[in-house]
């Protein structure tokens, strides 16, 4: 039996650690453990690379990865298909 080894993009782990970087600048702004000015440095340069990292960290790919076989739905014309039959003031 095999197992399936899972790994992580290193964007999702930037991601995660800027977030916790983030977290702990906003919760020391906050508690005024931080002063002002080097939080919003913190802050202003861990926020875009944040956002970065994140849409980086956006598997691509995910209709391959669904398998060989998947093949979306065929969508029914739900319009003719009313058309078709009548309404049921005329079948009464």
């Amino acid at each position: 039996m095999k197992t399936a080894v899972r790994t992580k993009s290193p964007f999702a782990i930037l991601a995660i650690l800027l977030g916790a970087i983030v977290l702990a600048a906003f919760t020391g702004l906050k508690s005024g453990a931080i002063p002002l000015l080097p939080a919003k440095i913190i802050l202003g340069v861990t926020i875009p690379i944040l956002f970065g990292t994140l849409l980086g960290a956006i598997p691509r790919g995910r209709v391959a990865a669904l398998g060989p076989g998947w093949r979306p739905a065929e969508a029914a014309p739900a319009a003719e298909d009313d058309l078709q039959r009548g309404s049921e003031v005329e079948r009464v």
